[in-house]
């Protein structure tokens, strides 16, 4: 009976962990990242992209069989030229196979021009309380959140995004 409790109790908690939410503070994170050459490393999420002139970073979390992050991925790739001196873009992959990533990557080579970070062991997962993809986040030069964006960008999202990056 003990047990049953036990592990009743482990499938609830998660449903009342704490999801991180706008002017909350993202703590610092070191995840695999593979850049737009494929090249593998450890790398902060949260860290600024050496071109970056302003402090803000996109972080998409995603995955490559959610027909909802594939439609973003195609906006994420223009506001991510649009801004790319600007702010830094990165995508974060909840799949647990980084070959099917790293295939991925090589299929949308023309939109995935910036680093992908890969939560196959669910560290950010967890920490961001990710429920469902994709989700995005939008961190100001003190990592705190400033725009969190559930599910399709639409193109009230796309505008605010825009407006925010253009006001820097």
């Amino acid at each position: 009976m003990r047990r049953l409790m036990f592990l009743c109790l482990l499938l609830i908690m998660p449903l009342f962990a704490h999801a991180l939410e706008e002017g909350e503070k993202v703590p610092s994170l070191v995840l695999d990242q593979i850049n737009s050459n494929g090249v593998r490393a450890a790398h902060s999420i949260t860290a600024r992209d050496a071109r970056a002139r302003t402090g803000y970073k996109v972080l998409e979390f995603f995955s490559t069989t959610s027909p909802a992050s594939q439609r973003n991925l195609p906006v994420i790739s223009e506001l991510a030229n649009e801004f790319k001196d600007q702010v830094t873009f990165r995508l974060i992959s909840v799949d647990r196979d980084s070959q099917k990533v790293r295939n991925y990557i090589s299929q949308n080579r023309s939109l995935v021009h910036y680093d992908v970070a890969l939560d196959y062991n669910r560290k950010a997962v967890g920490i961001f309380n990710i429920r469902y993809v994709p989700i995005l986040f939008v961190l100001d030069e003190n990592d705190r959140i400033v725009i969190k964006i559930n599910g399709v960008i639409s193109s009230g999202d796309k505008n605010q995004l825009r407006q925010l990056f253009n006001n820097e």
